[in-house]
């Protein structure tokens, strides 16, 4: 990302957004809770949609709005605070600017506070990205098993594998359900969202993924670390060869979050399900 930042620019915004102070939370406090340390079995991405960013165009005075997309690595070091990154990115509304200076602001800043590079782009709300709906393929829905559920605090124990002679020992599987909720750690907010797995390795009773998935309504997590709870239980449990989890959580408050863990890396990729 590149723009004429000017200091006119940079204070312009200082001035405006003094109080928008960006918040972190460090990933290591939930990783630890996992038995995790530096040397992580996964990579991946946190891609963020903030629905709502505007300014004011820097010649005419036009309001402008775009939709920002964030990709940042869970190789950082740091989450960005979501309710102070909603804060941050409104306090850009009455500025005057040019797009490029704009990024340029916006790139540094996070860039800054996360220590790490960033991707960041910006979309119409009528690009395909955006309006139009995923619709998923070659997968397995997990709502539609005939299963009962009874347990709604996290329970890992609920996940159980198949009977290995019915597969091989290594098989391909991928399933999804548009039913998963779990509650913010911190606002204790419900999140919802749409998750997908894919793995080749020991297969699962689809019943007991399902129930287990379904396990996590009552839990308070943040979303980036409810899917790397998730890999985790699977890691540990299938042995698998390759193994990607995706979370595509419904927007609150013009934000929505979509973090995907892999122990391969993967290309950054957003799906719009109706549900966004």
């Amino acid at each position: 990302m590149t723009g004429n930042l000017t200091d006119r620019d940079v204070n312009q915004h200082l001035e405006l957004s003094h109080e928008s102070k960006l918040d972190v939370i460090p990933r290591k406090k939930d990783r630890s809770l996992l038995g995790l340390n530096d040397a992580l079995p996964f990579v991946g991405f946190d891609w963020l949609n903030y629905y709502e960013l505007t300014w004011l165009d820097k010649n005419t005075g036009w309001p402008e709005i775009r939709i920002l997309s964030i990709v940042i690595p869970s190789s950082s070091i740091n989450l960005i605070e979501c309710n102070s990154l909603k804060t941050y990115l409104a306090s850009f509304s009455n500025s005057r600017f040019t797009e490029k200076a704009l990024m340029s602001i916006i790139e540094k800043d996070l860039s800054e506070i996360l220590d790490c590079s960033i991707h960041l782009q910006l979309n119409e709300h009528s690009s395909k990205l955006f309006s139009q709906l995923f619709t998923t393929q070659q997968s397995i829905c997990l709502d539609n098993f005939p299963t009962t559920c009874s347990i709604f605090h996290y329970d890992p124990s609920l996940l159980k594998l198949a009977p290995q002679k019915q597969y091989e020992e290594a098989s391909y599987f991928k399933y999804e359900t548009h039913l998963f909720r779990t509650m913010c750690a911190e606002t204790l907010e419900p999140s919802w969202a749409t998750i997908e797995l894919t793995w080749l390795g020991k297969a699962l009773q689809p019943e007991s993924l399902y129930q287990y998935l379904i396990s996590f309504r009552l839990h308070h997590e943040f979303n980036e670390s409810s899917i790397e709870r998730i890999f985790m239980d699977l890691y540990r449990l299938i042995n698998p060869k390759s193994l990607t989890v995706r979370g595509f959580f419904s927007r609150r408050g013009s934000l929505d979050i979509n973090p995907c863990r892999s122990m391969f890396m993967e290309t950054p990729i957003f799906r719009r399900y109706p549900r966004h």
